[in-house]
């Protein structure tokens, strides 16, 4: 919505994000509109968080899928986002806790690791 400050000058990929218009110039709306939408936000939340319902425990297969071992391993993941390349019968995994994107081949071997400045979410291809 614009209302943080992003410096995009000083980010490693700053120039492709201005480009990409991700981020407004200016703010979309007036810092009391933006003030007004965090005071509904807190005055309407619940003082303790309602309590979930039970949910069913998740099957390791289903009629579609099973559970195969991977080779792509990571010492603590915290995987941010997977991109199936189909064509190329790979895959794209975001790792915030690596801070890295990687691609990695259709048996799970890393074939390539870009370091990142923030954790990856989406990845689009050109072509």
């Amino acid at each position: 919505m614009g209302v943080g400050r992003i410096n995009l000058e000083k980010k490693a990929d700053g120039a492709l994000l201005k480009e990409a218009g991700i981020f407004p110039d200016s703010p979309l709306l007036s810092e009391t509109d933006w003030l007004a939408i965090c005071d509904y936000y807190e005055q309407s939340a619940p003082r303790v968080a309602l309590v979930q319902g039970s949910r069913p425990a998740i099957a390791r297969e289903t009629r579609q899928f099973r559970v195969k071992p991977f080779a792509y391993r990571t010492p603590r993941p915290a995987i941010t986002m997977v991109k199936i390349d189909s064509a190329q019968h790979r895959l794209w995994i975001g790792n915030a806790q690596q801070s890295t994107l990687d691609l990695v081949s259709a048996s799970g071997e890393l074939i390539r690791r870009t370091p990142v400045d923030s954790p990856p979410v989406s990845i689009t291809s050109r072509q």
